[in-house]
C-alpha cells in the first residue's frame, strides 16, 4: 500500500459475470499523481469505475470496454481530464453489439466525438465495435493523431478516401487500419467498394502512410 502514490500503471480485469469487485476500490487511495496507464475490463460496479476513472488527470494511455451505455458520461470526464496528457486512447463498445443487430447503428454518442478535437496530444486512436460517423472523419480527428484503428461500413469508403486526399488532413498519420463489415450501411443500395479503396490504398501510398484493411463477414 506504501507504493500507492508511485503507482504508474494500474490494469483491472473483472469477471464479466461478476456483478462487482468486492473491496477493491476501499483500497485505492486518490489521487494517484504518478498514474500514466489505465487499463479498464469488464467493469459494472458503478462507483468503481467512476473512482478508478478519476485517479489520476495525467492518464497517457487509457482502454475501457464500455458495457453501459452510461459509462461514457464517466470516460468523457477522464478524457477531458487528461486532454494534456493523454496519448493513447483505445474504447471497446461492448453494448453497441445488441444495437447493431437490432437497428445497423452503432456509434459512440455525438458528445464523444466532440471532445476529441481537446486531445491535443492524443497519437494513438483505436474504436472497437463501434463505427465512425463518415462525416465526421474531417471535422473531430486531432491533428496530432499518428496512428488510427477504426470500423466503417463499405459505403462510407468515399469518405475516407476524401479524407486522405486532403493532405492538411491527420498530417502526421503514418499507420491507418480500418475494418469493415460486407454489407453496406444503407441496405437498399447495392454497393462495391473496390474503386474507392484502391483510392484509399493509393493516397496512403504518397502518404507513406502503413494501411490494413480488415472486411467482416
Amino acid at each position: 500500500m506504501t507504493h500507492w502514490p508511485h503507482l504508474e500503471n494500474l490494469y483491472l480485469y473483472s469477471n464479466p459475470n461478476s456483478p462487482s469487485t468486492p473491496g477493491l476500490g476501499e483500497g485505492l487511495p486518490s489521487p494517484l499523481p504518478s498514474l500514466k496507464g489505465l487499463v479498464i475490463r469488464n467493469c459494472s460496479d458503478a462507483g468503481l469505475f467512476r473512482q478508478l476513472l478519476s485517479l489520476s488527470p495525467n492518464v497517457e494511455q487509457l482502454s475501457v470496454n464500455i458495457r453501459e451505455r452510461k459509462q461514457m458520461s464517466e470516460i468523457l470526464n477522464a478524457m477531458l481530464s487528461s486532454k494534456n496528457s493523454l496519448r493513447h486512447l483505445h474504447l471497446q463498445a461492448l453494448r453497441l453489439k445488441a444495437e447493431f443487430r437490432r437497428t445497423r447503428v452503432a456509434e459512440m454518442p455525438l458528445s464523444f466525438y466532440n471532445a476529441l478535437p481537446n486531445l491535443t496530444r492524443l497519437r494513438f486512436l483505436k474504436l472497437t465495435d463501434t463505427f465512425f460517423p463518415p462525416d465526421l472523419l474531417t471535422k473531430t480527428l486531432p491533428p496530432s493523431l499518428e496512428i488510427l484503428v477504426i470500423f466503417l461500413f463499405s459505403d462510407d469508403y468515399p469518405a475516407l478516401a476524401s479524407a486522405l486526399e486532403d493532405r492538411g488532413w491527420l498530417p502526421n498519420l503514418r499507420k491507418l487500419t480500418v475494418q469493415a463489415p460486407s454489407p453496406a450501411r444503407h441496405r437498399t443500395r447495392r454497393y462495391w467498394h473496390q474503386k474507392e479503396t484502391k483510392n484509399v490504398v493509393r493516397q496512403c501510398k504518397i502518404r507513406k502512410c502503413e494501411w490494413h484493411s480488415m472486411v467482416l463477414g
